[in-house]
């Protein structure tokens, strides 16, 4: 059985308004323990118009930046049905460690590398687990 996206992703997903302060996405990535935000537009309807991580926080000095002029607005989506390979091929192609996952074009949740670790390190225990020492 091939594992999809929807069977690693973090959801739902975390998002931020686009005039947040940074201040604000430093402490919603803190207590939801997580490393990045979709940054959304709620002017007419809510639309992510971009993602900020934790390394993007890092190289903002000023707790009271605006976060729409240090995220990155080249979102890279991935539908919850692709499997987690082609996913990950993806990420290496576009060198990015998240992809906002889509189900029929709206956004449900986020996809990073560290999920990759965390299936791995899953899976090295489920196989020790199975096998007997002797």
């Amino acid at each position: 059985m091939k594992t999809l996206v929807k069977d690693l992703m973090s959801y739902p997903l975390i998002t931020i308004p686009v005039e947040s302060k940074v201040s604000y996405a430093r402490e919603l990535m803190e207590r939801k323990k997580i490393n990045a935000l979709a940054v959304v537009d709620i002017s007419d309807t809510v639309e992510v118009v971009g993602i900020i991580t934790s390394t993007d926080l890092r190289r903002v000095p000023d707790d009271s930046a605006v976060v729409k002029d240090h995220m990155n607005s080249m979102i890279e989506k991935v539908p919850k049905r692709q499997t987690a390979i082609a996913a990950a091929h993806r990420m290496i192609n576009e060198r990015v460690h998240h992809l906002v996952v889509v189900d029929e074009g709206k956004p449900i949740g986020m996809l990073s590398s560290i999920d990759f670790v965390r299936m791995l390190t899953k899976e090295k225990e489920r196989f020790r687990s199975s096998v007997m020492f002797i």
